[in-house]
Formats: C-alpha cells, sequence, structure tokens
C-alpha cells in the first residue's frame, strides 16, 4: 500500500494498477519506465506514450535542428520492432538507424547489457556499408556511453572524439532512493565515461555540481548546456489568456 491505499507495482517506482498509485505504469518490470515520466535517449518508451525517445528537446528537436544547420546526423538505436525500417528519416540530414542487438521486441534495461557487444558491432557495419566516416560520437545515458568508447577506440580515437550526456548518474540515483540501488556495473561504467570521454553535458548547475561532486576530475571536460525551447511550440502569452 502507498499511503495506506493498495497499489499493485512491481517495480517499486510507485506506479502501477490501484488506487494508491501515483500513476498507471506500461511496463512494471521496470521503475525507469512509467506513465508521465521523463523520456530519455535510451532506448525505452520512459513516458508509456508509445514512442521510444521521442522527447522533442533532448533528441529529436536537437537532431533535427542539426539536419537543418547542415550537419550528417546518424542515430542508432537498438530495433525493438521488427515491422520498423532499419532506416527512419528524421527530416533533412537527419535519420535513425535500428540495430539488431538482441530480441527485437523491448526487454528490461539490464537486460541490454549482454547485447552492447553486438550493438557496437551493428553500428560498425552499418558505417562500412553505407560508406560514413564519423566526425563526433554524442552518446546518452551510460549503456550508450560505453558502446561510445568502444566505436571510439575501433575509429581513432583522436579522429572520433566522445561527447557524452548521462541525464541521471547511478551514484546520486543510489543516494536518493530508499530500498531501490543502481547496480555497481552503472556506477563503475559511469565513472569509466568520465575518466575516456572527450567532453561531458549536463542540462542545468545542480546537474553539473552533482557530476563534480562525485568526479572531480570531470571539472575541465564538463559543460551546462540548458534545454532549448521550441518557440514554435512555445511563446510567451499573455496572462488573462
Amino acid at each position: 500500500p502507498i499511503n495506506g491505499v493498495c497499489c499493485i507495482d512491481g517495480d517499486a517506482d510507485r506506479h502501477g494498477v490501484g488506487g494508491g498509485c501515483l500513476g498507471t505504469d506500461c511496463d512494471d518490470t521496470n521503475p525507469d519506465v512509467f506513465d508521465g515520466n521523463r523520456e530519455d535517449c535510451d532506448g525505452l518508451d520512459n513516458n508509456c506514450a508509445g514512442g521510444v525517445d521521442d522527447m522533442p528537446v533532448d533528441c529529436v528537436g536537437a537532431i533535427c535542428e542539426l539536419g537543418a544547420l547542415g550537419f550528417a546526423v546518424d542515430v542508432f538505436t537498438r530495433s525493438q520492432d521488427p515491422r520498423i525500417p532499419q532506416v527512419v528519416s528524421l527530416g533533412e540530414g537527419a535519420r535513425v538507424v535500428h540495430v539488431e542487438a538482441g530480441p527485437a521486441q523491448p526487454i528490461p534495461r539490464a537486460a541490454v547489457v549482454p547485447h552492447l557487444g553486438a550493438f557496437a558491432e551493428g553500428v560498425e557495419t552499418y558505417r562500412r556499408r553505407a560508406g560514413v566516416e564519423y566526425a563526433l560520437i554524442h552518446s546518452h545515458y551510460w549503456l550508450s556511453g560505453l558502446v561510445a568508447l568502444d566505436l571510439a577506440d575501433r575509429w581513432g580515437r583522436l579522429s572520433t572524439p566522445v561527447v557524452h550526456m548521462f541525464h541521471t548518474l547511478g551514484a546520486v540515483k543510489n543516494q536518493a532512493r530508499v530500498g531501490e540501488h543502481e547496480t555497481p556495473l552503472r556506477v563503475r561504467t559511469e565513472g569509466r565515461i568520465v575518466q575516456r570521454a572527450d567532453a561531458v553535458v549536463v542540462a542545468s548547475l545542480e546537474e553539473h555540481d552533482r557530476l563534480l561532486k562525485l568526479y572531480p576530475a570531470a571539472r575541465t571536460k564538463t559543460s551546462t548546456i540548458p534545454c532549448g525551447v521550441d518557440l514554435d511550440l512555445f511563446r510567451p502569452q499573455d496572462q488573462a489568456e
């Protein structure tokens, strides 16, 4: 029960079935997936909206804007539905590439780890087949960061720098949550990413301070870039309206 009211909640994210829940949950095996959650670039439908990595600011919006500015952007994500084409255009200069790595269906985040090697190999296979040379790798979340380091080693770290954005940190989540713990593998991997990435981007001063408290050596490579605003969707409005 939550506040004395029943909530059937299999993953302890306080979302599930019952009047005591904070909301519904489309995947009660994964605490990072529930209705109303923030959508992250991690190959999951975090907010139960029916799409993967669909937040307009942190992912799609920035990608489309880069494409419109003349940059060629390929976004690699794990294939979770065999009905979706391998390559999907996001607009001018931007496309999503679905990579076969593990079962072509949504799986818990922890179950993705054994397939990261296959994912990196799939990216490399696509790159060779398409005849593409990438000037930069921008990874999101720790799983993608691990793949980014693998690819940078394959392609030459001096010629292909890695820029990483964590969004959340395992050590911070472990400090904030009672009875819920991110794996030691995640915490160790995030430390490795901080050490080896060429640059780290955070979205707020609070996130910046938390990162440097855990990893002081990241100070020289960390930049704070606040999330942007899509002015086609959001604009000043008369308060009377």
